[in-house]
């Protein structure tokens, strides 16, 4: 029998989806290159049956649902970890007296691990002395730029700046 993080169903159907993203880019010519493939989460359609207390077992699912937890989903054939309850249906129906006949889509979540490197504060190949953490001892290099004086003139700025380009374009 089947189980969704310990809670035993009754599986009729199992329709479960590997995907990857293939993004693309487009390039001068108007082609469109693809250099990267990324995994999707893995996705799991599933129609099952309950057919004794089927009250308990609605509770347990949606208690599962509502934790926000992965668990591990046993299939038809293979078994799913990191899974998580994307939606869930249950419809009641006098057909079934004890149970019912449900579905949910189920998602699998990638997990990430935590990791951290530690980085060693190092020095000037050329000079020996530290270069991170604002180290007085370490030489300042001053960014290259134009010095523009500070009048308020904007206009005057934006009319020199006019007559540069004026001359410019006719060969002065």
């Amino acid at each position: 029998m089947q189980s969704i993080g310990g809670v035993s169903i009754f599986v009729k159907e199992e329709d479960p989806q590997f995907s990857n993203s293939v993004p693309s880019k487009p390039i001068e010519d108007g082609a469109d290159i693809t250099d990267h493939i990324f995994q999707d989460p893995v996705a799991i359609n599933i129609k099952f049956l309950v057919e004794k207390n089927g009250q308990e077992i609605a509770r347990q699912l949606i208690k599962l649902r509502d934790a926000s937890k992965v668990f591990t989903y046993e299939g038809i054939d293979f078994s799913y970890a990191n899974m998580a309850i994307k939606s869930l249906s249950i419809p009641r129906t006098a057909a079934i007296k004890d149970g019912f006949s449900g579905s949910m889509q189920l998602q699998q979540i990638q997990m990430v691990k935590e990791r951290s490197q530690v980085t060693k504060l190092g020095k000037e190949p050329a000079t020996g002395q530290q270069v991170q953490k604002n180290n007085d001892n370490t030489p300042k290099k001053e960014p290259k730029t134009t010095e523009v004086p500070a009048t308020g003139r904007t206009a005057e700025w934006i009319a020199y700046g006019e007559r540069y380009l004026e001359e410019k374009s006719n060969g002065a």
